[in-house]
């Protein structure tokens, strides 16, 4: 029998690793901006934490605790007939979890951008199951590595440092984005066509429809089933409508 002295300091817990689970749609976290976010986090972090990993569940076979609460928040919508403003849906959230609204809580900072200027892309990341990035440090000089890997289960992989020549940890400029974003000229169209219908001509005198009056339109952009960054013959998305009680 091991005896533990006592101790009147209540022992402070230590995380050296950190695993973050995520569905494998490469348009939404399965990408190269996801893995520079988590090295410039790494980098700045003060909590002892010297490697996370990235696991992307296979498809079909694990559900995440999101897809509960995804699930109930759809079944919720689609009980209602209409739902007009944001201001509904962050009611309908509301019901389920604690709301931090865009623009008021939080804002957006440019990581994209910042990301492409900073690392290097990773050559073959859709193929990946795991994606491990670890920090070293050597007194004031911190490296980050990252290594992908086919398998759960296996470390043979190499490790690569994704930083460019000249570029930074510590330097990314990171920009704010615009709080609106715009929509393409088809969508904004039909937007507006659909609320003349429902609310008259005189749709834009309405107190409630004030959002729909902020929407910019973008002649660049092309309505499309298909999402260009994440194809569906080749993205790993979550299942949709998943409805766990």
């Amino acid at each position: 029998m091991e005896v533990f002295p006592k101790t009147s300091e209540k022992a402070t817990p230590s995380v050296s690793r950190m695993y973050l689970f995520s569905d494998g749609c490469g348009g939404q976290n399965k990408n190269n901006i996801v893995v520079g976010m988590v090295q410039k986090w790494l980098f700045q972090q003060k909590l002892g934490v010297s490697e996370v990993s990235l696991i992307f569940p296979v498809r079909g076979h694990s559900f995440l605790p999101c897809d509960r609460l995804f699930g109930r928040i759809s079944r919720d919508i689609r009980s209602r007939s209409n739902i007009v403003t944001p201001g509904e849906y962050h009611d309908i959230f509301r019901m389920h979890a604690k709301v931090f609204v865009y623009g008021k809580d939080w804002t957006v900072l440019d990581f994209k951008s910042a990301v492409a200027e900073t690392y290097k892309r990773i050559i073959g990341l859709q193929d990946f199951k795991r994606i491990v990035l670890s920090r070293n440090s050597k007194g004031r000089v911190v490296k980050i590595d990252v290594r992908g890997e086919v398998a759960y289960n296996t470390d043979v992989n190499k490790e690569q440092n994704l930083l460019k020549a000249r570029a930074s940890h510590a330097k990314i400029k990171l920009r704010p984005l615009k709080g609106v974003r715009p929509v393409s000229s088809a969508k904004h169209r039909d937007i507006r066509n659909l609320l003349k219908v429902t609310y008259g001509e005189e749709w834009e005198s309405v107190a409630e429809l004030a959002f729909y009056k902020t929407l910019t339109n973008d002649q660049t952009l092309v309505e499309s089933d298909v999402d260009p960054a994440c194809p569906h013959d080749e993205c790993n998305c979550g299942d949709e409508d998943v409805e766990h009680v």
